[in-house]
């Protein structure tokens, strides 16, 4: 029962710190490895071709921008024959510099993926949702011209939304016709929100752009929405405090009751009160570090199952506990641990004094005569 007390106790720990871990890695995840541009800039639809070049001119001639690229972004739907779902198609001008705005790469290896014409690139929440693996076919739903079957040659890591990304010859090759570039990623030099913020504004006073939005916000509004998770953090480090006190509490009052006699016959054999307590809290010790490294693989699967099972459909939290965060629940759990061992020590000295004496005299009296005058005169009375 101490085992699984503990473990419980360093399980809740675990998860508390783990949903922290992952659900606020996700921004710095998304916006700093993953999507590496500051700012997208929708084009106006409407907008003649003169116009549209204007704001690609204003932006490539721009000091404060690093780099540029133009970009198709839509919305289409694609499905496994049984299940459709709504993704954003990417399909970049310029292929071979598209790795300095987006970085295409397995999650769990890291390897980096490259665009080519023989497949398209899928995020992983979507393959997950749609089941589907690499090397698997995907339809995309086209109301006017049709459906058509594409290969998902690589499943790629993703946090926020989800995108399918292609080539610009396998795009004309499924649809008859070059693609129409609706998009343009910009980086700044010095990567701040001030920077890309003056060019925004900057390029909104142009006819062709429609508008801006920039990855410094969204990443702000991220962290300020998962904020809220810190009093989760410490509602759960109090319900496993509880739980650590209560179970270690009652199986402690539990052993020094069934075990008075053997105390006793401690007492009697000549042990001070913290030699007592150390023999009692030996146990507890070893029994505490067993039910932290338990609690460790418990909180481990705990941890994966909700951050699961709390996900919504547009966004993929992380599957990561730091390895801080196994630090700090250990060493929380062993606090725990040593509060209600000093609690204990107290009644375990009270207890010693008055039902463990009174067994002791319990027992001296069945002692033959000649025992019972050795221990009167050793004082073990």
């Amino acid at each position: 029962m101490t085992v699984f007390g503990i473990g419980g106790c360093m399980a809740l720990l675990l998860v508390g710190f783990g949903l922290k871990d992952s659900i606020m890695a996700i921004a710095v995840l998304q916006y700093e490895e993953i999507q590496l541009y500051d700012g997208n800039i929708i084009l106006n639809e409407d907008a003649s071709d003169e116009e549209k070049q204007e704001v690609l001119d204003m932006i490539s001639s721009t000091d404060q921008v690093a780099d540029a690229a133009e970009n198709l972004l839509k919305q289409i739907t694609i499905g496994n024959g049984n299940e459709w779902k709504d993704v954003y198609l990417n399909v970049p001008a310029d292929v071979e510099s598209y790795p300095d705005f987006v970085l295409l790469q397995d999650r769990t290896t890291k390897e980096q993926y490259f665009l080519d014409d023989d497949g398209v690139i899928l995020t992983e929440k979507m393959a997950k949702e749609l089941e589907i693996e690499a090397g698997d076919t995907i339809t995309i739903r086209d109301e006017d011209k049709g459906d058509v079957d594409v290969t998902v040659e690589h499943i790629c890591e993703n946090y926020m939304g989800h995108y399918l990304y292609m080539t610009p010859a396998l795009y004309e090759e499924m649809y008859g016709e070059a693609p129409n570039y609706n998009s343009v990623y910009y980086r700044t030099v010095d990567r701040t929100t001030e920077e890309a913020e003056n060019v925004g504004e900057d390029v909104l006073q142009l006819d062709g752009a429609l508008s801006v939005s920039y990855t410094t916000d969204l990443r702000q509004q991220v962290e300020d929405m998962l904020e809220a998770l810190d009093l989760v953090i410490v509602v759960l480090i109090l319900s496993a405090g509880m739980l650590a006190f209560v179970v270690l509490y009652n199986l402690n009052n539990i052993n020094i009751t069934e075990r008075k006699r053997e105390l006793a016959t401690l007492k009697v054999l000549g042990f001070y009160n913290n030699e007592v307590c150390a023999y009692v809290y030996r146990e507890n010790i070893i029994l505490t570090l067993i039910g932290a490294v338990f609690g460790m693989a418990l909180g481990r699967i705990l941890h994966q199952f909700i951050i699961v099972t709390v996900e919504i459909d547009s966004v993929m939290f992380g599957r990561n506990i730091n390895a801080v965060s196994y630090l700090y629940g250990f060493l929380i759990t062993i606090a725990f641990s040593c509060i209600v061992n000093g609690v204990m020590y107290f009644k375990l000295k009270k207890y010693q004094h008055g039902r463990i004496t009174q067994e002791c005299r319990v027992m001296a009296k069945n002692l033959p005569l000649t025992q019972r005058k050795t221990s009167d005169m050793d004082g073990k009375l």
